[in-house]
């Protein structure tokens, strides 16, 4: 979803916030990540609110001590699984009714290759692959690579608390994405599915879910926007 919005639209979403969510929006020291914010956070409640049947201002979250968030459910409503990124101007957000998850969005800076980073942050496997490819697929390749594996943390809900040199994915451009190895967690490569999600121009995107394999849905951006529309109108 984009994260600009309409400045009445974007005062309809501060509306739904919970007291604890307009403190941490409130903590932005820009702006324009104030904003940013309040949109994703927001747009979210519309979402969850249009997949429960509940009033978007009344729903409530709560944390794991790592800070991966979920839904309160009382009962009267399906418990739905659901995770969020959002990078530069557009926001991702994932749900499901019965399977964990985790979503991770970069927007790839045109200046900002991000090698400098690759053996600080990936694993001896994932830096062979680097180095194995041509110049011109580097940077893709880091793209790759960082969106699948902070997606793959966010689903397993436990933060850096996993070693990231304790994992592999592939990410060779052209190729399927997929993990290879997780030697935190010998079984977790057959228990958890990766993968790409089709996203703008000059983003990288993906999902992994807690399922051996799994079909992606996606919604269109027009889908999206009739659906916020008819949840706006309830406000």
């Amino acid at each position: 979803v984009p994260l600009p919005i309409p400045e009445p639209f974007l005062h309809s979403l501060d509306a739904l916030l919970s007291a604890d969510e307009k403190n941490r929006a409130a903590r932005f020291k820009f702006d324009k990540h104030r904003k940013n914010f309040i949109s994703a956070r927001g747009q979210l409640r519309l979402l969850l609110a249009a997949y429960t049947g509940q009033s978007p201002d009344k729903l409530r979250f709560t944390y794991n001590r790592f800070g991966k968030p979920s839904l309160i459910s009382d009962g009267t409503f399906p418990q739905m699984h659901f995770n969020i990124s959002h990078s530069h101007k557009l926001a991702l957000m994932a749900f499901h009714p019965h399977w964990e998850l985790g979503v991770d969005i970069e927007w790839m800076k045109p200046d900002f290759d991000g090698l400098h980073l690759v053996h600080r942050f990936f694993s001896p496997n994932e830096i062979e692959q680097i180095k194995a490819l041509p110049d011109h697929q580097k940077r893709e390749a880091f793209f790759n690579g960082w969106t699948r594996k902070e997606a793959y943390i966010k689903a397993r809900g436990r933060g850096l608390n996993i070693p990231l040199a304790q994992f592999s994915v592939l990410l060779v451009p052209g190729q399927p994405a997929r993990l290879l190895e997780t030697s935190h967690d010998p079984q977790a490569v057959n228990e958890w599915s990766l993968q790409d999600i089709p996203i703008d121009a000059g983003y990288k995107a993906a999902i992994v879910v807690h399922a051996a394999n799994f079909k992606l849905s996606l919604r269109s951006a027009e889908q999206l926007e009739r659906l916020l529309k008819t949840q706006a109108r309830n406000l």
